[in-house]
């Protein structure tokens, strides 16, 4: 290793480092690399911006504000859309739970003199 090659990399290693959260690597070359990154506790995940997406976004900007970053409209959308999943959800048993009281009741909407002949009137 040059002098000058062991200063330089001196220079990178004591040089104060950014207010912001680095996580350096180091790559064969010599060279640091930093990834900033926000500091949080959560797990991230990656979301790709395909044109389904895309359309997403652009439709609810006038809404919510064309300065809002993509990624906090994301994380409001997956909480509102949790939210409507479990709705939907749940009109969806208590329909199911109507359904059965109703068929089975005391009252169906069908004739039950007709349904206990249907083989026979069926048959023709």
């Amino acid at each position: 290793m040059t002098a000058a090659s062991s200063a330089g990399r001196r220079e990178r290693e004591e040089a104060p480092s950014s207010t912001a959260w680095t996580n350096p690597t180091t790559v064969d070359t010599g060279v640091t690399l930093r990834c900033y990154i926000m500091p949080t506790k959560h797990e991230r995940i990656g979301v790709v911006k395909d044109e389904a997406l895309q359309a997403a976004l652009e439709s609810v900007a006038a809404i919510v504000g064309a300065t809002t970053p993509a990624a906090t409209i994301v994380h409001d959308l997956a909480i509102r859309g949790a939210r409507a999943v479990q709705d939907d959800a749940a009109r969806r048993d208590e329909f199911l739970r109507d359904l059965a009281a109703w068929s089975t009741g005391d009252a169906p909407p069908w004739d039950r003199d007709v349904l206990a002949r249907i083989d026979e009137l069926s048959a023709g």
